[in-house]
Order: C-alpha cells, then structure tokens, then sequence
C-alpha cells in the first residue's frame, strides 16, 4: 500500500502535473511539494482539500480512510445502468453520457487507480463529443468541447502509461486515436498507432482510421486489408492452437479443424498476395494454412483409428501442395523462395501423420498404404515437372 508521500507524487505524475505545476495550484512552494512526496512532512489541513481536487480524489482517500471498494462499485454499476435506461445521449439536456462520466468521476475520487473505470468515463466524455461534434445532435461550445476533449485526453493517458493490463492499454490507445481524430490531429494519432501491437491486425486497423480521416482511401483500404487478413491467419493460429493443446477433445477438435478449413480456403481466395512470398514466409501464406487444418485432420483421425477419413484429409492436402507451388511458381522466379515452398509441399504428407505420436518412423501401415504413396507422387509429379 501507498504511503502518503508515495500516493501524492503517483496522483501527480499520473495527472500530468510538474511538482511546480502542482506548487502553483495549491499556492506553495516547489520545495513543499518535494518535502511532501518524500514524506518528510504532512500539508497543512486548509491544504488537503485543494489538494485532493487538483489531484481529482477525496479527502479520505488521500487521508487513508477505508472504503468498501465492491460494494461502491456494485452501487456504481445499477446507478449507470439506471441512467442508461432512462436517458439517452442524443440530448443537451441530461445528457446519458455526461451523467454517467459524472458517475464514474465520483468513484474515481475514491479509487483513482481503477482504470477500468477511467477508460468507461474517457468513453462517455468521447461519446458525448461524437455524438455533439460528428453526429450534429446538439451543439457543444467552444469552451465546453475543450474542457472535455482535455479531461478525456489526461485521462486515456493516464491508462496507457500506467495500467498493466495490456488489453485496456490496447482500448485507451485505440480511443486515444479516435478523440484525436475529431480535431483532425493527424500527426499525433499516427504516433498512438505506432504504440499499437502489430497482431491481430491491430495496429493496421487503427492505421487504416486514420488514414480514412485524411481522406487517402486507396491506401486507406490496402492497409484495412492487410489487417482483415491479419485477423483472419491469426484467428487460424488460435483455431490450430486450441486443436492442439487437445482442450476440447478429439470430436470436438475435429469440427474445429472442419471450420479451420473453411476460414482457410476463404483466406485462399481473398489474401493470396505475391508481395509476402519470401523465404520461410509461411505465416503470411493462405495456402499454408489450409495444408495445416488438413494435415492436423488426418492426424485427429488417425487418433480415432478413422483411417477412410484420415486418408481422405491427406489427400486434400496434397492437392493443395500442389495447387500452393503451382501458384508460387507461377508468381515469382525467385529461386530460394520456390526451393522454400517445394520443400514445404514434400514435407505435407509427413506432416501428415508425424505428429500424431502413433508413429516412430516411416515404416508403418500407413505410409506402406496406396493411398499415402499416391499422395507422394502426386506432389513428387508437380515439384518434378518443375
């Protein structure tokens, strides 16, 4: 827990506030403020109340005084929830946004490091501005707009330099960008983007927003589709993932693979792109990915003794060896790149089987069938005629 000293400089620094900043507020001195922060003495008490509404808390909470912290939060969720039910944003007057930011201020007085809570009061006081600003509901004045446009900005600051849930540092960044937006401040969305994590299609999301807002469509909607694609392989990824760690079942990890196959062939037919052929580029290729959830089936099957299936499974996948480096060679001449991908497809009926943990080696029942051999020289036959 905080002591005093501690708890004033995060209250500080967490405000955006110098300790002159600060000094000059309460009408002390720069030394007094150091002298507090280090606990070397206490404010005077005509000085804690300014001090506690520069520093946007209670008096309590700067005191230590306990508070209930659940059931103040229970008591905060039915009063938003009562707003929400009965007021709407589309309003000047008893604005839903304005009243439930108010809602969550109080309750950030007591517990002013529950960014949670921060971020939902940022997302009101942002509403507010859209729906005013954008949406052209009610007219905001100059004055008003810039009191909230700063309230809201300190505060998703304040969540993206100290909260250490990265999922609601993502959300205040990408909120950060769109309340940058509204003033068109281009230039400082850009550096929000740049802070985003390049997964998931993330940052190429908020990328393509802001290259939207500044009217550039056609690159604008080259990046949206890096970043659909983005989201699709790696949604892949966390269908393979889930297949593998074996949480759901063999049934069950089937049909996840089943619908593993369908994304895939969807991915096939919308992101196939010559720019990401590489050497060991296999993450960025469709293709790819589609082998994968065949030769992840005919391994599950093999598990469940199904071999009909599982021979049909390599037999997908072989086809679609083949139908990757015919497209590959028909892209690039690179010969690094197709020695890369024409050691892929030959490897996709070991793959096949390898990692089902039935097997040792290569001589077995199954790679002794007509059917794997087949698979075998239906690849051999297209890296051969290459």
């Amino acid at each position: 827990m905080l002591n005093f000293g501690q708890k004033i400089k995060k209250l500080r620094t967490d405000a955006g506030l110098s300790q002159a900043m600060l000094a000059e507020h309460i009408g002390v001195s720069v030394q007094s403020i150091s002298n507090w922060e280090c606990n070397n003495t206490m404010p005077d008490i005509s000085q804690i109340v300014p001090l506690a509404s520069i520093l946007c808390v209670s008096t309590d909470y700067l005191l230590g005084v306990g508070f209930d912290e659940k059931a103040d939060h229970e008591t905060l969720i039915r009063n938003v929830n009562t707003v929400w039910a009965n007021y709407s944003v589309n309003t000047k007057e008893n604005n839903a946004d304005l009243l439930v930011a108010n809602l969550y201020k109080e309750y950030l007085r007591k517990y002013p490091t529950d960014y949670e809570v921060k971020y939902k009061c940022a997302l009101a006081l942002y509403d507010y501005l859209l729906v005013g600003k954008v949406r052209g509901k009610f007219h905001i004045e100059a004055d008003t707009y810039e009191s909230i446009y700063t309230r809201c900005k300190l505060m998703l600051s304040s969540i993206c330099n100290n909260t250490l849930v990265i999922e609601l540092q993502i959300n205040a960044n990408q909120l950060m960008i769109e309340l940058l937006l509204l003033d068109d401040n281009f230039d400082k969305a850009l550096h929000f983007v740049e802070m985003l994590p390049g997964t998931c299609g993330i940052k190429c999301t908020a990328q393509s927003k802001v290259l939207y807002a500044q009217k550039a469509i056609d690159k604008a909607n080259q990046v949206k589709l890096i970043a659909d694609k983005e989201k699709c392989l790696d949604y892949l990824r966390a269908l393979y993932e889930s297949a593998i760690s074996g949480m759901y079942g063999k049934d069950k990890s089937i049909l996840v693979l089943e619908h593993a196959e369908s994304i895939a062939k969807t991915a096939v037919s919308l992101y196939l792109d010559v720019t990401t052929l590489d050497v060991n580029s296999y993450e960025k290729m469709p293709y790819c990915y589609l082998i994968t959830a065949y030769t992840m089936m005919c391994k599950m099957h093999l598990l469940n003794s199904d071999y009909d299936a599982a021979y049909t499974a390599l037999d997908k996948a072989a086809k679609t060896a083949c139908e990757m480096f015919a497209w590959v060679k028909g892209k690039t001449k690179d010969e690094e790149v197709l020695a890369d991908y024409k050691f892929f497809a030959e490897k996709t009926p070991h793959w096949a089987f390898s990692f089902s943990g039935l097997y040792s080696s290569e001589d077995n029942d199954f790679t002794k069938s007509e059917q794997y051999k087949n698979a075998v020289k239906e690849i051999e036959k297209v890296l051969y005629d290459a």
